[in-house]
């Protein structure tokens, strides 16, 4: 026998508290802002439909959304994009997304390299498209890379960790500047070319501000 879920409303400060059981116990709130709650094996699944929001949650008045999964706990998003702004629309013009702290999980790698690549693209790398971490082993005598596309055309703001897990002095990585063989919206820049060398690593992030973009090169 199922044990009924617990459903408490406060309407000052105003609050939600919801308890289910893994029995498949629902709750829906119906109007113009809808959730349904639905009790799984260790939690609960919420499914919002706010058409006038474009299914969001909101909080206004300068409120707060909190998830908590725990200590051994995940809160993962399967959206294409995470982006988090303000919106004039609300009082909020002016916001930004903190972290306590970012894990890059998932990584490309390009092992063996060869020696250049003008052009590098998620077709010479499957998953450089997602990837936070993006790992060379350079060709023994090092490896240019003059252009990198992780999309047919690359996301202003796209930033990666690049990393020479080289093992001998000759194995450099180079990053060169506005090179001419690169392909343009995919070269770097930076005050020079950047060599990376064996057990180094450098930041890049695409600014697609000016012309057709490129990637500003930081190294770590």
């Amino acid at each position: 026998m199922s044990k009924p879920f617990l459903c408490e409303s406060m309407y000052s400060p105003g609050s939600l508290l919801i308890q289910a059981n893994g029995a498949g116990e629902k709750l829906t709130l119906s109007g113009n802002n809808g959730a349904s709650i639905d009790g799984v094996t260790d939690g609960a699944i919420i499914l919002l439909e706010v058409p006038s929001l474009d299914n969001a949650i909101s909080l206004g008045d300068g409120g707060n959304i909190f998830v908590d999964a725990g200590a051994d706990g995940n809160a993962v998003t399967t959206g294409s994009q995470v982006i988090a702004h303000g919106d004039t629309t609300f009082a909020n013009a002016d916001s930004n997304a903190s972290t306590t702290m970012t894990t890059e999980t998932n990584v490309a790698t390009l092992d063996p390299a060869a020696p250049s690549y003008p052009t590098l693209s998620n077709v010479d790398v499957p998953g450089l498209r997602t990837t936070s971490r993006f790992n060379v082993v350079p060709d023994a005598g090092g490896t240019t890379i003059d252009s990198l596309f992780t999309n047919t055309a690359n996301v202003d703001g796209r930033g990666i960790s690049v990393w020479n897990l080289g093992s001998t002095p000759g194995q450099t990585l180079t990053l060169p500047n506005q090179s001419a063989s690169g392909t343009d919206g995919g070269k770097f820049f930076s005050d020079g070319d950047t060599i990376i060398q064996p057990g180094g690593g450098a930041k890049i992030q695409f600014d697609a501000s000016v012309g057709p973009g490129f990637w500003r090169v930081s190294t770590l």
